[in-house]
């Protein structure tokens, strides 16, 4: 049982120094005055402008952010009063959100939302279906989300077969995983073969 606790702190150790880094990072943001914030986003925005990724970074930032028009935020919270008891989300919204000021407004909601709000707000998810324009998306409670480890692996290179931690207890799931390796195909082939599979075992 010793061995076995010390094996798991090596095996996790990684991930345990990669949390410490984020939330020192994040109590950095946190203390860091709003000036400062503000010329960073300065900079960053004009060193944009000249990007020869430009047009990219923009198409994908217009799909986050659907908004074509002018809107009322005067009843939305103040920057200055995010609410930071979910720390991870507020740190990963105040990272942005402080470079804009402190008097500026904006509405948020933290977790996984599936609903559109009534008005434009920051969310981490919204619906694919229907008109979502009011579902802004930003990258929150990036550390368990878009946590990227080091991989000398090529992507073409690995194996197309999926794997994962979670306990299955749905049907259609566990067919699929069951049947997953003798799916040979793109992933784009994949994922038409992976949605097919679902529809045919949910009907």
């Amino acid at each position: 049982m010793k061995y076995r606790r010390k094996l798991s702190y090596l095996l996790t150790f990684p991930r345990h120094a990669s949390r410490a880094a984020y939330y020192s990072k994040g109590l950095m943001r946190e203390f860091s005055p709003y000036t400062h914030c503000m010329r960073q986003t300065e900079r960053l925005l004009s060193a944009l402008r000249s990007c020869p990724d430009y047009a990219e970074i923009e198409r994908r930032a217009l799909y986050y952010n659907k908004l074509d028009e002018a809107f009322d935020a005067s009843i939305a919270p103040k920057i200055d009063t995010i609410d930071n008891k979910r720390s991870r989300y507020y740190f990963d919204l105040i990272e942005h959100a402080k470079g804009f000021g402190p008097e500026r407004r904006l509405n948020y909601l933290f977790g996984d939302i599936t609903r559109v709000p009534e008005q434009p707000t920051v969310v981490k998810s919204r619906p694919i279906h229907g008109d979502n324009r009011n579902s802004i998306i930003l990258n929150l409670n990036k550390f368990r989300h878009f946590s990227w480890s080091a991989d000398a692996t090529p992507f073409r290179e690995k194996r197309i077969q999926p794997c994962g931690g979670e306990h299955l207890v749905h049907q259609p799931a566990t067919y699929w995983l069951r049947n997953s390796m003798i799916i040979r195909c793109s992933i784009l082939d994949m994922s038409i073969a992976t949605s097919a599979i679902f529809q045919q075992k949910v009907r």
